[in-house]
């Protein structure tokens, strides 16, 4: 009984490889076929991903470069760069209509400050011109007192 049991086992173990192996011979092409579409959906999805890459950084970080750049030449009081215009009517396109509007209000707050600054010197120094010159009243007046 056990050498039937033996015999049979390694019959039905040969069957099942040669089933097994067979059927893995049909597969054969498919898998050898799927490492050229892996490698083909891998391209394609480099490919999709360099694209977003430069879309996203056109769309966003070109943006906030040319902003930074603006506002590292507003820091020098260098308010001759052109407004930055962007069509976006997204959160990108509100921080550049925002930056523009306190560039321009920036530069009219300095340009105000600057003319009250010389307004106050001017008076300052006609305030210094008054008072010398009522010394020198004061001192013709004295001096014509003491001619007396």
């Amino acid at each position: 009984m056990q050498s039937y049991l033996q015999s049979y086992i390694r019959r039905l173990v040969q069957v099942t490889l040669q089933a097994g192996n067979a059927s893995y011979q049909e597969k054969l092409p498919t898998i050898y076929g799927m490492r050229y579409t892996v490698l083909a959906v891998s391209v394609a999805m480099l490919a999709v991903t360099v694209l977003l890459t430069r879309v996203l950084s056109g769309a966003l970080i070109g943006p906030i470069v040319r902003l930074a750049e603006s506002s590292r030449k507003i820091t020098c009081y260098d308010f001759s760069e052109p407004d930055f215009s962007l069509d976006n009517m997204d959160e990108m396109g509100d921080l550049v209509r925002s930056f523009n509007t306190m560039k321009h209000a920036t530069e009219g707050y300095i340009n105000t400050l600057k003319k009250n600054s010389e307004m106050a010197e001017l008076l300052y120094k006609e305030e210094m011109e008054k008072v010398e010159a009522e010394k020198q009243l004061e001192a013709a007046r004295h001096h014509r007192a003491d001619d007396r």
